[in-house]
């Protein structure tokens, strides 16, 4: 449910918006020529790939891409994630607040 209500906020930013329910998914996207401007993952993803290992990984596969990571924990972003310029969004968050990033990341 929080998936489709982000999915719906987000288009009104991009016509495009495509959605994982894990990292695995993602990662087959990406696998087959999906090529985002912007990642947005939570810390703690289905699977046993987390959403750190997630960004990581899109990074490589997609230089520059900007990277949004949702926690609801006390989960903090520094240089030795291997992400740098990633934007952590701590949950609870409003829509707005995932739009206001988002909007700034696409510019």
């Amino acid at each position: 449910m929080i998936l489709d209500i982000i999915e719906n906020a987000l288009e009104d930013l991009s016509p495009t918006v495509t959605t994982a329910t894990n990292a695995d998914d993602a990662m087959a996207m990406l696998d087959g020529g999906l090529r985002p401007r912007v990642l947005i993952t939570n810390v703690r993803l289905p699977g046993e790939v987390d959403g750190l290992g997630l960004a990581r990984e899109a990074r490589r596969r997609v230089p520059g891409l900007a990277v949004i990571v949702i926690s609801g924990d006390k989960a903090f972003l520094d240089e030795s994630d291997g992400l740098p310029d990633a934007h952590l969004l701590r949950k609870p968050f409003r829509v707005q607040d995932l739009l206001d990033v988002v909007g700034q990341r696409l510019r």
